[in-house]
């Protein structure tokens, strides 16, 4: 019992570990890592639908899992619901962990392998999309899930309630309970334990029908065209399958990667008196990650090649890297040369293709101060050319409607422009952009005295669609550090803008466009809170 506790600690404290370097820095803020469908799908659904949501399809199938905990946090105020969106994530990975430590101790992995194993998880290649947010934790729960189905179930908890409970969630998490059915199923027939593993089973089958018939009744699945060029759907699979090698090394590496693997197999497999039931599940695991791989170019049919991303992985290669690296590390166990080839090859692999995040500051905790007072679009990574692209919708509290509003004088005085030519028509200014950089000055800072935080709305008219720029400053120093870039359509917008307070006084540039055009500001309001 002290030696399995130990396993634990020791893989825990590794994989904790190995997430610093995927980290921008630590200077957390709320909304750092918050990803695309955590707020348009997620956060914006649970906001306005409530529990309802929770059984929302959304591209094709269900996402129970990160649908209970956006649900869970649209019971809080919006400035905390970043923080439990990302603890919704942090659970998510560390059952990956528990559970893998758990069945690599069933088919009794020392503590190297154990590290490796885990290690080899947490490194494996990919631009970082699978970490830090709630979008991406169904990739963590379909690992889960393939492990659960295939290795024996001592990896389950023992409780019949508990073990129901954790495979409805996974089952109705994602459509990974379709595309492993086929697998269990073979599997079964194989080992026959259909008596030993019924419940686990049936579960799965019935999660995989409930989600094909989501899956069927969204259309997902047949629509769109399907590539017709057998070179794109092969290139991609060797592509996926070379860990998405970008340099000769890291082919060379991944090559040498796979004989490794094929002769543990054969080697294995020849030995005398070798038991060749055990070969079962590392094929199992190999099988199931290159079946998940035909899916995610399936769900791709259009552009197979779109997932193949040079020097890296995404979301689509979490679960057959896993699968792969696991399957390597047991068909080579009893080969330590091999097996210590197997790891140091696919750890070159993984810090040759190593990514970190990079989520830039879009001032989340201003804009959620301010959605307290009025509607607002919040955006969030990764910022697109769209409106409203990725965002959040902030909606005042039913009574929360008392705010400071600041003037903000625009007259010829007090603008000064570089790059474009302003007059004025009956108090409205319009500016005249000569090429991609004009630059509109408020020479009269913005006063918001007590206030944490300043919001401004310029309401305006351009010619042209595109991206807008603001920067703020407590001297008239500006810099890019302290600047909000938001992308708006042509014709009459209200554009938001929302940063932290300067106290003494708060100076304003600002871009309106980025291209050459007309721009007419009707008038400009800054809320103090």
């Amino acid at each position: 019992m002290a030696r399995s506790r130990l396993f634990f600690i020791i893989n825990f404290i590794i994989v904790l570990l190995l997430l610093i370097p995927r980290l921008d820095g630590f200077d957390y803020f709320p909304g750092k890592y918050l990803l695309a469908e955590d707020g348009v799908t997620f956060l914006n659904e649970a906001q306005t639908l409530g529990a309802s949501a929770i059984f929302n399809p959304y591209n094709g199938y269900l996402h129970f899992y990160p649908r209970v905990i956006a649900y869970i946090s649209s019971n809080f105020s919006m400035i905390y619901r970043p923080l439990i969106t990302l603890g919704g994530w942090v659970i998510s990975y560390l059952w990956l962990v528990y559970v893998i430590s758990k069945a690599v101790q069933s088919i009794n992995f020392g503590l190297f392998s154990s590290v490796a194993l885990i290690s080899l998880v947490a490194l494996q290649p990919n631009y970082g999309e699978n970490f830090f947010n709630l979008t991406n934790a169904q990739w963590m729960l379909g690992a889960i899930l393939v492990i659960f189905a295939l290795v024996d179930a001592e990896v389950m908890p023992e409780q019949k309630i508990v073990k129901l409970i954790l495979l409805i969630l996974l089952g109705l998490t994602g459509p990974f309970s379709i595309i492993i059915a086929p697998v269990i199923l073979v599997n079964a027939f194989i080992k026959k334990d259909w008596k030993s593993n019924f419940l686990v089973y049936f579960v799965i089958f019935s999660c995989a029908i409930v989600q094909l018939l989501v899956l069927i009744g969204t259309g997902r699945a047949t629509t769109g065209e399907i590539n017709k060029s057998p070179f794109d759907w092969l290139f991609s699979l060797f592509q996926l399958l070379m860990f998405n090698a970008s340099t000769v090394a890291v082919l060379c590496a991944a090559i040498f990667f796979w004989l490794l693997i094929f002769y543990s197999f054969i080697g294995q497999s020849s030995r005398t008196g070798y038991d060749r039931k055990k070969l079962l599940l590392p094929f199992m695991l190999v099988i199931t990650a290159i079946l998940f791989i035909f899916f995610s170019q399936y769900a791709h049919k259009q552009d197979p090649l779109g997932i193949a991303t040079p020097g890296g992985g995404n979301r689509y290669t979490w679960i057959p890297y896993i699968l792969i690296f696991f399957a390597a590390l047991i068909v080579s166990m009893e080969m330590r040369i091999v097996h210590l080839a197997i790891i140091l090859s696919a750890l070159f692999i993984c810090i040759q293709n190593f990514h970190g995040i990079k989520s830039p500051n879009l001032q989340f905790s201003s804009f959620a101060r301010y959605s307290k007072f009025q509607e607002v679009v919040i955006p969030i990574n990764p910022q697109w050319p769209v409106y409203p692209g990725w965002h959040i919708k902030g909606i005042p509290n039913a009574g929360s409607n008392e705010i400071n509003i600041v003037s903000v004088d625009i007259f010829p005085e007090s603008v000064f422009a570089s790059g474009a030519t302003v007059y004025f028509e009956d108090d409205v200014l319009y500016l005249n952009s000569m090429g991609n950089q004009p630059i509109l000055i408020l020479k009269k800072p913005i006063l918001c005295k007590g206030g944490n935080d300043l919001a401004v709305e310029i309401y305006m008219t351009r010619d042209s669609e595109g991206w807008m720029r603001l920067l703020w400053s407590g001297t008239g120093n500006f810099r890019e550090a302290d600047s909000l870039r938001r992308w708006y359509p042509a014709g009459f917008v209200k554009a938001q803008f929302a940063f932290p307070n300067s106290g003494n006084g708060t100076y304003l540039l600002f871009n309106p466009m980025e291209v050459a055009g007309t721009t007419k500001i009707n008038k400009i309001v800054g809320y103090c809170f």
